[in-house]
């Protein structure tokens, strides 16, 4: 298997950069600087000197694509096109051969790392953002739920209210108007949900309550009969109270 061509990770890596729309021709700015290290870091200076400016000629000739120079700094406003893109290919050139002689002196980390580590790099912040819009999806839907609980629980709260309001109309429907009990009692049914029962509550008769019960019949009692003497016997006549013997009256002035 062959490696991969240099200048075509090159390009590759000034695509992706124009379309994160970075800044890259301000190269007097070391930001600018390391921007491009870590798009052509690693290839000798040789090569960025003598491929950099046919790839970006070749790109501002595709579609879109001189837009994007001109968006990350690219395209002069004056003056030629490949003069200026050879100075910026001299200019990254000299600071990455800058950067590779200092690296060698001192043991500082050689600037042909630095790509890697910046793809490294891209990489862990892709999947830092991918497990940061997770998260984010997931706080919007427990969010959109604790909004669907708190509206399900005022819909049930409101039930509930006139539940119990119909309870207390059928309740005190039962208790002021008897006769209507079976009525009352239907809409305190429906107010359940039990429909079969309120049915069979509604097609009762109205109860005989409102108007006062007649008292029960008395029991007939047999006649007392009466033993008559016969006819012609003599009436003995009732004996007369013996006389009651009282006390002589003392009247005063007689003792």
């Amino acid at each position: 298997m062959s490696a991969p061509d240099p200048l075509e990770i090159i390009e590759s890596r000034l695509v992706r950069a124009l379309h994160d729309r970075v800044v890259l021709g301000e190269t007097d700015h070391p930001a600018v600087l390391s921007t491009w290290v870590a798009i052509c870091g690693d290839v000798p200076d040789s090569t960025i000197l003598c491929e950099l400016p046919p790839i970006l000629g070749r790109l501002a000739r595709e579609e879109g694509g001189e837009a994007a120079l001109a968006g990350a700094g690219l395209i002069p406003a004056a003056g030629s096109r490949p003069l200026f893109w050879q100075a910026l290919a001299a200019r990254v050139a000299s600071h990455v051969r800058r950067l590779d002689d200092a690296a060698r002196d001192s043991g500082a980390p050689s600037p042909a790392l630095m790509p890697p580590q910046m793809a490294s790099a891209r990489a862990q912040v892709a999947v830092l953002h991918r497990q940061m819009m997770t998260l984010v999806d997931a706080a919007f839907a427990v969010e959109a739920e604790r909004e669907r609980l708190v509206a399900e629980t005022e819909r049930l709260e409101a039930e509930l209210a006139a539940l119990s309001a119909e309870i207390g109309d059928a309740i005190t429907g039962v208790l002021d108007n008897q006769a209507d009990a079976p009525r009352a009692l239907a809409r305190l049914a429906e107010a359940v949900g039990l429909d079969s029962a309120a049915s069979a509550l509604r097609r009762l008769p109205r109860l005989p309550f409102a108007s006062p019960l007649p008292p029960p019949p008395r029991e007939a009692r047999p006649a007392r009969m009466r033993l008559s003497p016969p006819p012609g016997t003599p009436r003995t006549p009732r004996p007369l109270p013996k006389p009651v013997a009282l006390p002589p009256l003392a009247l005063p002035g007689t003792l």
